[in-house]
């Protein structure tokens, strides 16, 4: 069976070929045919078929991504705090200069964005004595009272408000123009490390500046009418300290807010210190001042007789608080 329908299409297409070389051959090829409407199916599959290269699939939309926070460092700056106050000058004022330098770093750890170290180059901040530099500005820590001193030979009770200016501008020869019972020669006497300090006028010849404490107040108790000018912290049992009218820092009486010679302690900010730093100053000196102890009077009363024995001590040795050195500190 199956040979019979190979031998039928060979023989068939055999046919066709001599039939196209004829005339009635070709005309009959050429004829119109209707095609057959193809089934559904066959249909969508030849739909289906490409005819020509598929286009590529468009890409998915990407979805927004979260921003990635920075872990930049932030840059931190470096200021330098100086100490414009000689160790000399800080013991005078009774200023731990080592202890409030600490604090001074500890306050301004406050500063965002800044790290202040003690004397490197960049300073901004500077604890001073007096005026600071042209155009900073200044916090003030206190004012340190300079009071006048004299040997306690000389029988003056004070030094007279209205007549301070003149003294100092050496225009009053004798203590007796100032009240005291005796007239030796005014003789100003000054400390090397506090000369002009105050006022420009606390300054002495060389013969009458000296370079330590002790040896101004032997220079003191060797002369009747010498006087000197020292910081409240720094005045000496031998010396007899003096009112300025009825302002009397050593005893804490008077209207001292307006005593005319003092020494002011001021923290100075430079105008290229960073935001905050004159806050965190102006909280160093609100501490400073709420920790200064307060001070006390006594008053004494009673009859106390000197013997001889005592007085030519007190004579011998120029110091008339002698006895009292046995009692408590004066």
């Amino acid at each position: 069976m199956q040979e019979r329908l190979a031998r039928r299409r060979f023989f068939g297409a055999a046919a066709t070929l001599v039939l196209a070389g004829s005339a009635s051959a070709r005309s009959w090829l050429s004829r119109p045919v209707r095609a057959k409407q193809l089934p559904p199916g066959s249909a969508l599959t030849l739909d289906a078929t490409p005819t020509e290269a598929p286009s590529p699939p468009p890409l998915p939309t990407p979805f927004p991504s979260t921003p990635v926070p920075s872990t930049t460092t932030p840059t931190i700056a470096t200021y330098g705090i100086g100490i414009a106050l000689p160790d000399t000058v800080a013991a005078l004022l009774g200023l731990d200069t080592g202890a409030l330098s600490q604090q001074l770093v500890a306050a301004f750890g406050a500063v965002s964005g800044a790290k202040f170290v003690l004397g490197i180059a960049n300073e901004v901040v500077t604890l001073t004595v007096g005026a600071p530099p042209a155009g900073w500005q200044s916090v003030v820590l206190g004012r340190v009272p300079l009071v006048p001193v004299v040997s306690p030979r000389l029988t003056v009770p004070l030094v007279p408000a209205d007549q301070l200016g003149a003294l100092l501008d050496g225009k009053v020869p004798t203590w007796g123009t100032l009240g005291a019972s005796t007239n030796p020669p005014v003789e100003l006497l000054t400390l090397r490390a506090l000369a002009g300090q105050g006022d420009v006028r606390l300054t002495a010849p060389p013969q009458r500046t000296f370079a330590t404490l002790d040896d101004l107040t032997g220079a003191l108790l060797g002369r009747e009418g010498g006087l000197a000018f020292l910081p409240l912290p720094a005045l000496a049992p031998r010396l007899k300290p003096l009112p300025i009218g009825d302002m009397d820092a050593a005893s804490g009486h008077g209207p001292l807010d307006t005593y005319p010679l003092a020494l002011t302690v001021a923290i100075a900010i430079a105008p290229t210190a960073p935001t905050g730093t004159l806050d965190a100053v102006k909280a160093i000196a609100a501490a400073y001042q709420a920790a200064v102890p307060p001070s006390y009077n006594v008053l004494f009363l009673g009859d106390i007789i000197q013997g001889r024995t005592v007085h030519t001590r007190m004579v011998a040795q120029h110091d008339f608080q002698l006895p009292f050195r046995k009692v408590a500190p004066f």
